[in-house]
């Protein structure tokens, strides 16, 4: 059930653990392999021995981990469209960016440090700018779609990322026994 996989998710994220390890931690709370992890926060379903670990360490029944959307209960108190937006910042920019980001909304680099900070919360008539500068898919709402919590990368400079993340990573036999489809893939373009 992929409801789980984005409570666990949601439980990381609401205790402020980054992204990057998410898999490391729920391994951590687990005992499990981070495969295992990777497994469950991809949308693999919990064991009964998972869920009672993580119903333990979370504080939360193992009824609402499995059948509750935990975002959806806590959505009164959460601004998605906000959080959406925090996280692009975070994720995505360096300083300089802001900078562009600023310029491309019409609004001053004290507005983005005011959002990041939590002083000011985003005017929602800068969604669509925000998600053309993030090159964030159209089906996408930012008001809506909980994108602080996918695992997946996002925007398009979090996929460029990610994949070159993945080629430094790659021990040197796989990468030579994968170079022609990676090459034949990417020379489609």
């Amino acid at each position: 059930m992929d409801d789980q996989s984005k409570n666990l998710r949601y439980l990381l994220w609401k205790r402020n653990h980054p992204k990057a390890q998410w898999t490391r931690t729920l391994a951590s709370w687990l005992g499990c392999s981070e495969l295992r992890a990777k497994e469950l926060l991809n949308g693999g379903k919990l064991s009964a021995f998972e869920q009672n670990a993580i119903a333990k360490f979370t504080e939360i029944s193992e009824e609402d981990l499995v059948y509750t959307n935990l975002l959806e209960k806590d959505k009164s108190t959460i601004k998605i469209w906000q959080e959406n937006l925090l996280y692009l910042l975070n994720e995505n920019l360096d300083y300089k960016e802001n900078g562009e980001l600023a310029k491309s909304l019409g609004i001053g680099n004290d507005v983005i440090s005011n959002w990041k900070s939590r002083k000011h919360s985003p005017a929602k008539k800068h969604k669509e700018k925000v998600q053309i500068f993030f090159k964030i898919d159209s089906h996408t709402d930012l008001e809506k779609d909980p994108i602080f919590l996918s695992f997946s990368p996002i925007s398009i400079r979090e996929k460029r990322k990610w994949l070159l993340d993945c080629i430094k990573n790659i021990d040197d036999r796989e990468l030579d026994r994968l170079f022609h489809a990676l090459e034949k893939l990417l020379a489609e373009e």
